[in-house]
């Protein structure tokens, strides 16, 4: 299976690589690490789609922060 390792102890090795980051885990049975696998990707995956931003809102959040911190300026 891809991105899991059995081990000399018997145990199983789980290191999904996402973004050219590894995570690592240890298990008792090759379907626990390949479970945590999957589930691993998937949350990295939904956080990666989380953090995209369109123009628009970085503009717009931009924009707020500049005039926030222009209004605070001691004139």
């Amino acid at each position: 299976m891809i991105g899991v390792d059995r081990l000399p102890s018997c145990s199983y090795r789980a290191k999904p690589m996402v973004d050219g980051r590894t995570y690592l885990s240890r298990f008792a049975t090759e379907a626990e690490a390949a479970e945590w696998v999957v589930a691993t990707r998937g949350r990295l995956f939904e956080m990666r789609v989380k953090r995209r931003v369109t123009v628009g809102q970085y503009a717009r959040r931009w924009l707020g922060e500049f005039i926030d911190a222009a209004a605070n300026v001691d004139r």
